[in-house]
């Protein structure tokens, strides 16, 4: 007997501690520092009566699944990064593509209050295994990010970073580059924070503050 994450549901660990991103209800979940060090020794594949019982609050409520095979139970990760747009100078829009990024941003803006998150994500999944990758020329990444921070000051900050990171992957997967949407944490005090990310380059936040956080999922 092993044990699954149910459905929608991802994690990271800071500091030995867990933390839970529910997808379908759209929060984040800490666990007590028990409960994350029960979770640490099951991911070793430790399945003695002091784990188990450490970890019925989580079978009780489903976070946790049992299953017939061996316990799958991976944190999220994402490849490090090592440089970022926004520290370069390889960020400079060209005519009409700020154009462009604001109508995208307009319509990304009423997709997160009118759509469902795991709905969102699922449909950028999907359009993602779709394309056909192409090499994309860094000053054609650098064009289309550099027309989202070109409108940064535009937008309200309320969740600024989810909107312009929506926008600016769907933007990127219409033009066959198939960047990473990711999802991050960081403890004392708890932020979450989401950026876009092309391989090693973080494409719209700097490399020192994109640091401060743990992926907690990778779209």
């Amino acid at each position: 007997m092993g044990f699954a994450l149910r459905d929608n549901l991802t994690f990271c660990v800071l500091d030995r501690h867990v933390v839970f991103l529910d997808i379908a209800a759209d929060r984040y979940l800490g666990v007590s520092e028990q409960i994350s060090g029960a979770l640490l020794r099951l991911i070793a594949n430790e399945h003695d009566p002091g784990v188990l019982d450490a970890l019925k609050p989580l079978i009780q409520d489903g976070v946790l699944i049992e299953t017939a095979g061996p316990t799958s139970l991976r944190p999220a990760t994402l490849r490090e990064a090592s440089r970022s747009l926004v520290d370069s100078a390889v960020v400079s829009p060209v005519r009409g593509q700020r154009a462009t990024a604001l109508a995208s941003l307009a319509i990304h803006a009423l997709e997160l209050r009118f759509r469902a998150l795991e709905s969102i994500l699922a449909a950028i999944r999907r359009r993602k295994q779709a394309i056909a990758e192409v090499k994309a020329r860094s000053s054609h990444i650098g064009e289309i990010t550099g027309a989202y921070l070109a409108s940064g000051r535009l937008i309200s900050p309320n969740r600024r970073c989810l909107l312009y990171s929506l926008a600016l992957t769907d933007r990127l997967i219409a033009a066959s580059i198939p960047a990473s949407l990711v999802f991050a944490v960081k403890l004392a005090p708890f932020a979450a924070h989401c950026w876009v990310q092309h391989d090693d380059c973080v494409l719209n936040d700097s490399l020192d503050h994109s640091r401060l956080f743990t992926p907690i999922l990778v779209v």
